[in-house]
């Protein structure tokens, strides 16, 4: 993470603002999210990154503060010791690196089904009736 010169934007409204991309392929990371935390671990501010991987999180109070960055696909991001002033956005870039996620294999389990009584509800009916029917299986 860098931080680089901070935006005024008035009394009483401060906070952190940034950009968070892939750091291979320098792409916008969307749906990340970030926490503006005190030195105690309280979340002050929280907020996800839009298409363009941008986000903005905003305070009441200036002072000390960690921002972290998680992103499903990604290592987690920290910036430690962050000072958010009075009236002002601190800027930061982000780039997390790709992190691969192992998945527990997945079993689909199926029957096929005719369309045509698909489309006239038979398979609905079956299962919401609990009447006797002749399916195509049996027939054969």
């Amino acid at each position: 993470m860098t931080l680089a010169e901070g935006v005024t934007v008035g009394e009483g409204t401060q906070g952190v603002q940034g950009r968070i991309r892939d750091r291979e392929t320098e792409d916008p990371v969307s749906t990340a999210e970030g926490f503006l935390r005190s030195p105690f671990g309280r979340i002050h501010a929280s907020g996800t990154t839009n298409e363009r991987g941008f986000f903005r999180l905003l305070t009441r109070t200036p002072g000390r503060y960690s921002l972290s960055v998680e992103a499903l696909g990604y290592e987690e991001g920290n910036l430690e010791a962050l000072s958010v002033q009075n009236g002002r956005l601190s800027v930061v870039d982000v780039s997390l690196p790709p992190q691969a996620l192992q998945l527990e294999p997945l079993l689909v389990v199926g029957e096929p089904r005719a369309f045509h009584l698909e489309m006239e509800g038979f398979y609905e009916r079956k299962e919401l009736s609990g009447g006797f029917f002749l399916t195509p299986e049996m027939i054969d």
